[in-house]
């Protein structure tokens, strides 16, 4: 089971990864980049955790973003710098390809943690 006892919104009882749920009462919230980049400005968090594959860039399962053709989602491109509090996690092992990538196009992030 992917989901998991966890992967369930205890107040609408519904799947959060299979239905792709939000729940305000639980506070995890789906959504875009523009979705993300209204709630950053309306919150105003201390501290922005964004992942790298399929999320900030277009690369999948880890693969450097320097291989091939990717590109940056705008809306995270203008959370990261808009705000100075933003970083990086990912199960890829390509850090310093990652940095590279994010200060080619003029990405700020305080870290990458992988």
């Amino acid at each position: 089971d992917k989901c998991g006892v966890r992967g369930f919104c205890p107040h609408e009882r519904r799947c959060i990864v299979c239905e792709q749920w939000s729940c305000d009462k639980c506070r995890l919230l789906r959504g875009d980049g523009e979705d993300v980049w209204q709630l950053v400005g309306s919150l105003q968090p201390a501290a922005i955790f964004l992942d790298f594959d399929r999320t900030l860039c277009t690369t999948k399962r880890g693969n450097s973003p320097l291989q091939g053709s990717h590109s940056v989602d705008p809306d995270l491109a203008a959370v990261c710098t808009g705000y100075g509090c933003v970083q990086i996690v990912t199960r890829s092992s390509q850090k310093e390809d990652i940095e590279a990538f994010l200060s080619a196009r003029s990405v700020p992030v305080l870290a990458v943690h992988c």
